[in-house]
């Protein structure tokens, strides 16, 4: 007996949530285009404050922690699984077995920084995906 299996998952990226941030332009133009946006700038930073001495610790109006379709990456990841029994003798069976985790090492990005006095506000500067990981496993049936 052979078997091969193949899991796809796919999750859309949470929800960027902001802090006490001040905006200076309209909160529709935050986001950018998947062609605009890279690790680097994955958000419109141009609409906010990132003056540190005008910065307030409290604001009057408060704006929502969140802004409609500005989210992290995507979360893809592929496992599979190579199954293979042989039959040494009767009543003696060998099954050899291969996983691999995220078989296509597809990097899933963390959440940009949105501290708009940080120098990496709106960047990309760290990875939330599990790295590849195989495993072999043999295992004899009697």
């Amino acid at each position: 007996m052979d078997d091969l299996s193949y899991i796809y998952s796919y999750q859309s990226g949470p929800p960027i949530t902001f802090g006490d941030v001040l905006l200076t332009g309209s909160a529709k133009d935050i986001r950018l285009s998947n062609s605009q946006r890279s690790a680097a700038q994955w958000f419109n930073t141009s609409v906010f404050n990132r003056n540190a001495a005008q910065q307030l610790a409290n604001n009057l109006i408060t704006l929502s922690p969140t802004f409609a379709r500005i989210r992290s990456a995507a979360y893809n990841s592929s496992d599979a699984t190579l199954l293979k029994h042989v039959q040494v003798r009767e009543g003696l069976r060998m099954e050899f077995r291969i996983d691999a985790l995220n078989v296509f090492n597809q990097v899933t990005f963390a959440a940009p920084n949105t501290n708009p006095t940080n120098s990496a506000f709106g960047g990309v500067t760290s990875q939330m995906n599990v790295p590849r990981r195989m495993q072999a496993m043999v295992r004899l049936q009697f």
